[in-house]
Protein backbone atom coordinates (compact mmCIF):
# COMPACT_ATOMS: atom_id res chain seq x y z
CA UNK A 1 0.00 0.00 0.00
CA UNK A 2 1.12 3.21 -0.65
CA UNK A 3 2.16 5.41 2.33
CA UNK A 4 0.60 8.59 2.96
CA UNK A 5 2.23 11.96 2.79
CA UNK A 6 1.50 12.61 6.28
CA UNK A 7 2.96 9.93 7.53
CA UNK A 8 5.11 9.77 10.82
CA UNK A 9 7.89 7.45 10.84
CA UNK A 10 7.12 6.85 14.88
CA UNK A 11 4.60 3.51 13.30
CA UNK A 12 6.22 1.63 16.41
CA UNK A 13 5.14 4.14 18.48
CA UNK A 14 1.30 4.80 17.61
CA UNK A 15 -0.93 4.92 20.29
CA UNK A 16 1.62 4.31 22.98
CA UNK A 17 3.32 5.63 25.91
CA UNK A 18 7.05 4.51 26.31
CA UNK A 19 9.59 5.54 28.54
CA UNK A 20 12.73 5.46 26.24
CA UNK A 21 13.20 6.62 22.85
CA UNK A 22 15.24 7.31 20.00
CA UNK A 23 19.09 8.38 21.53
CA UNK A 24 17.11 8.63 24.99
CA UNK A 25 17.49 4.99 25.36
CA UNK A 26 18.06 3.53 28.67
CA UNK A 27 21.28 1.89 27.20
CA UNK A 28 22.52 4.91 26.51
CA UNK A 29 21.51 6.49 30.40
CA UNK A 30 23.46 3.04 31.73
CA UNK A 31 26.29 4.07 29.93
CA UNK A 32 26.20 7.80 30.61
CA UNK A 33 25.93 7.16 35.00
CA UNK A 34 29.31 5.32 34.19
CA UNK A 35 30.70 7.59 32.23
CA UNK A 36 29.39 11.42 32.42
CA UNK A 37 27.33 10.69 35.63
CA UNK A 38 28.51 14.33 36.89
CA UNK A 39 26.65 15.77 33.18
CA UNK A 40 23.23 13.89 34.66
CA UNK A 41 23.73 15.61 37.66
CA UNK A 42 24.21 19.08 36.68
CA UNK A 43 21.08 18.69 34.10
CA UNK A 44 19.04 17.43 37.02
CA UNK A 45 18.72 13.94 35.33
CA UNK A 46 19.58 11.28 37.89
CA UNK A 47 16.51 9.27 38.17
CA UNK A 48 14.23 11.30 36.34
CA UNK A 49 11.25 10.05 34.66
CA UNK A 50 10.49 10.81 31.40
CA UNK A 51 6.98 9.34 29.41
CA UNK A 52 6.78 10.07 25.73
CA UNK A 53 3.29 9.40 24.20
CA UNK A 54 2.13 9.59 20.55
CA UNK A 55 -1.19 10.15 19.27
CA UNK A 56 -3.04 7.96 16.39
CA UNK A 57 -0.73 9.42 13.83
CA UNK A 58 2.59 8.69 15.61
CA UNK A 59 3.60 11.93 16.80
CA UNK A 60 4.26 13.21 20.02
CA UNK A 61 1.29 15.19 19.95
CA UNK A 62 -2.14 15.68 21.10
CA UNK A 63 -4.92 14.14 19.35
CA UNK A 64 -5.87 15.93 16.27
CA UNK A 65 -9.26 17.25 17.11
CA UNK A 66 -11.82 19.11 14.45
CA UNK A 67 -12.33 22.71 14.67
CA UNK A 68 -9.53 22.80 17.44
CA UNK A 69 -7.50 26.49 18.16
CA UNK A 70 -4.22 24.88 17.72
CA UNK A 71 -0.30 25.52 17.02
CA UNK A 72 1.45 23.10 14.53
CA UNK A 73 4.93 22.68 15.00
CA UNK A 74 7.56 21.05 12.24
CA UNK A 75 10.76 20.81 12.77
CA UNK A 76 13.76 18.22 14.02
CA UNK A 77 14.67 15.91 16.84
CA UNK A 78 14.75 19.02 18.95
CA UNK A 79 11.55 19.83 17.79
CA UNK A 80 9.99 16.72 18.86
CA UNK A 81 11.88 17.10 22.62
CA UNK A 82 14.21 13.44 22.79
CA UNK A 83 15.47 13.85 26.28
CA UNK A 84 12.77 15.75 27.85
CA UNK A 85 9.58 15.64 29.68
CA UNK A 86 6.98 17.24 27.67
CA UNK A 87 6.29 19.68 30.05
CA UNK A 88 9.89 20.56 29.21
CA UNK A 89 9.72 21.04 25.45
CA UNK A 90 9.42 24.42 23.99
CA UNK A 91 7.01 23.29 22.09
CA UNK A 92 4.43 22.75 24.81
CA UNK A 93 5.42 25.39 26.54
CA UNK A 94 4.64 27.53 23.48
CA UNK A 95 1.37 26.25 23.05
CA UNK A 96 0.66 26.72 26.38
CA UNK A 97 1.44 30.39 26.56
CA UNK A 98 -1.00 30.88 23.91
CA UNK A 99 -3.16 28.57 25.59
CA UNK A 100 -3.60 26.48 21.91
CA UNK A 101 -3.84 22.97 21.36
CA UNK A 102 -0.12 21.33 21.41
CA UNK A 103 -0.25 19.45 17.30
CA UNK A 104 3.61 18.47 17.37
CA UNK A 105 4.55 17.06 13.72
CA UNK A 106 7.98 16.72 14.47
CA UNK A 107 10.23 13.98 13.27
CA UNK A 108 13.86 13.23 14.50
CA UNK A 109 16.60 13.82 11.75
CA UNK A 110 13.71 14.94 9.35
CA UNK A 111 14.83 17.13 6.32
CA UNK A 112 13.22 20.29 5.26
CA UNK A 113 11.69 18.55 2.50
CA UNK A 114 9.56 16.61 4.96
CA UNK A 115 8.52 19.32 7.38
CA UNK A 116 7.05 21.13 3.71
CA UNK A 117 5.53 17.19 3.17
CA UNK A 118 3.31 17.31 6.63
CA UNK A 119 2.44 20.88 6.17
CA UNK A 120 1.42 20.24 2.54
CA UNK A 121 -0.49 17.20 4.18
CA UNK A 122 -1.74 18.41 7.57
CA UNK A 123 -2.38 22.37 7.68
CA UNK A 124 -5.39 22.05 5.20
CA UNK A 125 -6.92 19.78 7.83
CA UNK A 126 -5.87 20.91 11.45
CA UNK A 127 -6.23 24.56 10.19
CA UNK A 128 -4.21 25.59 13.17
CA UNK A 129 -4.05 29.59 14.42
CA UNK A 130 -0.38 29.59 14.08
CA UNK A 131 2.48 27.75 12.24
CA UNK A 132 5.68 27.40 13.99
CA UNK A 133 9.07 25.95 11.50
CA UNK A 134 12.16 25.38 13.06
CA UNK A 135 13.48 24.81 9.74
CA UNK A 136 15.99 21.42 10.00
CA UNK A 137 19.75 21.23 8.83
CA UNK A 138 20.08 22.45 5.44
CA UNK A 139 22.50 19.23 4.53
CA UNK A 140 19.18 16.69 5.02
CA UNK A 141 16.85 15.65 1.94
CA UNK A 142 14.04 12.99 2.09
CA UNK A 143 13.20 10.58 -0.46
CA UNK A 144 10.24 8.72 -0.63
CA UNK A 145 10.66 5.31 -1.77
CA UNK A 146 7.06 3.32 -2.56
CA UNK A 147 9.03 0.16 -2.97
CA UNK A 148 9.75 -0.43 0.38
CA UNK A 149 6.91 2.00 1.76
CA UNK A 150 9.46 3.78 3.37
CA UNK A 151 11.17 7.55 3.63
CA UNK A 152 14.67 7.87 3.57
CA UNK A 153 16.75 10.61 4.71
CA UNK A 154 20.01 11.58 3.85
CA UNK A 155 22.38 14.18 5.63
CA UNK A 156 24.85 15.08 3.01
CA UNK A 157 28.06 17.08 3.62
CA UNK A 158 29.26 19.22 0.75
CA UNK A 159 31.76 17.33 -1.56
CA UNK A 160 35.35 19.37 -2.11
CA UNK A 161 36.42 19.51 -5.70
CA UNK A 162 39.35 18.21 -5.97
CA UNK A 163 42.56 19.73 -8.02
CA UNK A 164 44.79 17.10 -10.59
CA UNK A 165 47.86 17.83 -11.89
CA UNK A 166 46.40 17.61 -15.15
CA UNK A 167 44.39 20.55 -14.92
CA UNK A 168 41.09 18.06 -14.60
CA UNK A 169 38.55 19.88 -11.48
CA UNK A 170 35.58 18.08 -12.15
CA UNK A 171 36.45 15.22 -9.77
CA UNK A 172 35.55 15.42 -5.65
CA UNK A 173 36.32 14.33 -2.56
CA UNK A 174 33.74 13.58 -0.47
CA UNK A 175 34.26 13.85 3.73
CA UNK A 176 32.38 10.56 4.77
CA UNK A 177 32.95 7.59 2.28
CA UNK A 178 29.30 6.67 0.49
CA UNK A 179 28.89 4.51 -2.48
CA UNK A 180 26.31 4.58 -3.17
CA UNK A 181 26.00 8.69 -4.39
CA UNK A 182 25.73 8.74 -8.30
CA UNK A 183 26.63 11.98 -10.56
CA UNK A 184 23.93 13.57 -9.46
CA UNK A 185 24.66 14.00 -5.94
CA UNK A 186 28.43 14.91 -6.70
CA UNK A 187 27.16 17.51 -8.35
CA UNK A 188 24.33 19.06 -5.97
CA UNK A 189 26.52 18.64 -2.93
CA UNK A 190 29.62 20.25 -4.95
CA UNK A 191 28.06 23.39 -3.94
CA UNK A 192 26.40 24.93 -0.66
CA UNK A 193 24.18 27.28 -2.73
CA UNK A 194 22.30 24.09 -3.36
CA UNK A 195 21.55 23.67 0.42
CA UNK A 196 20.41 27.38 0.58
CA UNK A 197 18.26 26.98 -2.07
CA UNK A 198 16.33 23.64 -1.27
CA UNK A 199 15.91 25.29 2.24
CA UNK A 200 14.60 28.45 1.18
CA UNK A 201 11.99 26.52 -1.35
CA UNK A 202 10.75 24.93 1.50
CA UNK A 203 10.58 27.08 4.01
CA UNK A 204 8.67 30.02 1.51
CA UNK A 205 6.40 26.40 0.20
CA UNK A 206 5.32 26.11 3.78
CA UNK A 207 4.89 29.96 4.70
CA UNK A 208 2.52 29.76 1.32
CA UNK A 209 0.08 27.01 2.78
CA UNK A 210 0.50 28.66 6.09
CA UNK A 211 -1.33 32.18 4.14
CA UNK A 212 -3.49 29.71 2.32
CA UNK A 213 -5.33 28.73 5.54
CA UNK A 214 -5.20 32.13 7.24
CA UNK A 215 -2.49 31.19 10.04
CA UNK A 216 0.29 32.83 11.47
CA UNK A 217 3.86 31.57 9.75
CA UNK A 218 6.58 31.66 12.61
CA UNK A 219 10.01 30.47 11.20
CA UNK A 220 13.50 29.73 13.11
CA UNK A 221 16.13 27.84 11.71
CA UNK A 222 18.18 25.39 13.79
CA UNK A 223 21.40 26.16 12.09
CA UNK A 224 21.01 30.09 13.21
CA UNK A 225 18.40 30.45 16.01
CA UNK A 226 19.61 27.67 18.00
CA UNK A 227 19.19 27.04 21.71
CA UNK A 228 22.59 29.07 22.46
CA UNK A 229 24.53 30.98 24.20
CA UNK A 230 25.80 34.31 23.37
CA UNK A 231 28.79 34.32 25.07
CA UNK A 232 29.99 30.68 23.72
CA UNK A 233 27.87 30.15 21.12
CA UNK A 234 26.94 26.20 22.61
CA UNK A 235 24.01 24.71 23.97
CA UNK A 236 23.27 26.09 27.39
CA UNK A 237 22.17 22.51 28.71
CA UNK A 238 21.20 19.13 27.77
CA UNK A 239 18.85 17.12 27.75
CA UNK A 240 18.97 13.37 29.54
CA UNK A 241 20.58 11.46 26.23
CA UNK A 242 23.40 14.60 26.51
CA UNK A 243 23.28 15.09 22.92
CA UNK A 244 19.85 17.37 22.36
CA UNK A 245 18.97 20.28 23.94
CA UNK A 246 18.08 20.94 27.68
CA UNK A 247 15.38 22.78 29.88
CA UNK A 248 17.67 25.86 29.69
CA UNK A 249 17.66 25.85 26.13
CA UNK A 250 14.56 24.95 25.42
CA UNK A 251 12.89 27.95 28.07
CA UNK A 252 15.46 30.28 25.83
CA UNK A 253 13.85 28.63 22.20
CA UNK A 254 10.07 29.58 24.28
CA UNK A 255 10.93 32.52 24.53
CA UNK A 256 12.25 33.33 21.03
CA UNK A 257 9.12 32.35 19.50
CA UNK A 258 7.24 33.44 21.75
CA UNK A 259 8.63 37.33 20.73
CA UNK A 260 8.28 36.40 17.14
CA UNK A 261 4.37 35.59 17.41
Amino acid sequence: MKTSLGDSTYTQYIGKSVKWFATDSEEAYVNNLKIRRHKLEEYGFIDAEITYTFNQYGFRSEEFVDDADSIVFLGASDTVGVGLALEDTWTYQVASALNLRHYNLSIGGLAGDGAFRLAYHWLEKLKPKVVVLMSPKNVRLEAIDDRTEQRWYWQLSPFLKKSSSNGNNNSYLRKETVDDLDRFYKIWTSSEDNFILNQAKNEMATERLTENINAKFVKCDSNRDWWTSPITGTLLDMARDLEHAGKKSNLAITDLVLSKI
